[in-house]
């Protein structure tokens, strides 16, 4: 049973949290989960064909008119995007119900995520684009440098910039989807929440509690990877089949603990954010 936490925790608490949170909410999110692994298969059903016909021929023209084919097909992706991200919101905000002990159906969250999509894919867009902007100066010194180091040091230096708006501002999301934010004052709150508090914030601690959610993901991929590359060398029709639906069905059965690492992180930095007296009294 997980439950919300009121006081600030230490790194590996917090980790802790977000497995427990992961393990708690596994049953209830499976019927989330099924329906992201069949959005999944959609690229497959509609392109799968057409990539299986260029990877059989080695007619330069026949895998040309193949390819072109696919790039016909953009609409496809971005039904399928507009579908996963509806359904991903969905999941969040089932992980929040869980945790909450307020949980919705699948069907109520589908609709609340669905509700999201614009919000969600605005900030986004700012989100990509502030971040971005930000390397307009590194990258800028970096190429007038044109040898010199100490200019080259200093435009390397600036990428912190860049890394720092990164993670400062990723908690829009959660703020969004858990709090109802909108989209301006979502990227205004993630920002407000790495930065205050105790010992001038909360960034580096934010960044190692992501790494290793992230580690734990690219391990399980990684093994997946060679399971499936020899299947691909055996049987190239049989075994790219076989490797996608294998990585798709580990992808949606590991994916979430980032979500609840994610989330198990957000509420521990709200907690920060509205007693940092209480978060003075953890040494992490």
């Amino acid at each position: 049973m997980f439950n919300i936490p009121t006081d600030p925790q230490g790194i590996g608490k917090v980790l802790d949290s977000g497995i427990k949170l992961f393990r708690s909410s596994f049953k209830s999110i499976l019927g989330i989960l099924t329906i992201l692994f069949v959005i999944g298969l959609l690229p497959y059903l509609f392109i799968g064909p057409t990539y299986l016909a260029m990877f059989n021929t080695n007619d330069p023209e026949a895998q040309m008119r193949a390819s072109m084919m696919m790039f016909s097909y953009w609409w496809i992706y971005i039904v399928i995007l507009l579908l996963s991200l509806a359904v991903t919101n969905a999941l969040i905000i089932r992980i929040h119900g869980i945790a909450s002990n307020s949980i919705p159906s699948i069907g109520s969250a589908i609709k609340s995520g669905t509700k999201k999509i614009l919000p969600v894919i605005i900030a986004t867009i700012l989100y990509i684009v502030i971040v971005g902007l930000s390397y307009i100066p590194a990258f800028g010194i970096m190429a007038l440098s044109q040898g010199n180091t100490i200019l080259f040091t200093i435009g390397a230096l600036l990428l912190v910039i860049p890394a720092t708006l990164s993670l400062s501002l990723c908690f829009f999301y959660a703020a969004i989807l858990i709090d109802d934010s909108g989209i301006f004052s979502s990227l205004a709150e993630s920002q407000k929440l790495i930065w205050k508090g105790i010992k001038g914030g909360n960034w580096w601690r934010t960044f190692f509690i992501l790494l290793v959610a992230g580690l734990i993901y690219y391990i399980f991929m990684i093994v997946v990877s060679f399971i499936t590359i020899p299947l691909i060398g055996s049987e190239p029709v049989t075994g790219l089949v076989l490797s996608f639906l294998i990585t798709n069905l580990v992808y949606v059965l590991v994916s979430p603990i980032l979500f609840t690492v994610y989330i198990a992180t957000y509420y521990d930095l709200k907690v920060r954010s509205s007693g940092s007296d209480l978060g003075a009294r953890i040494d992490d």
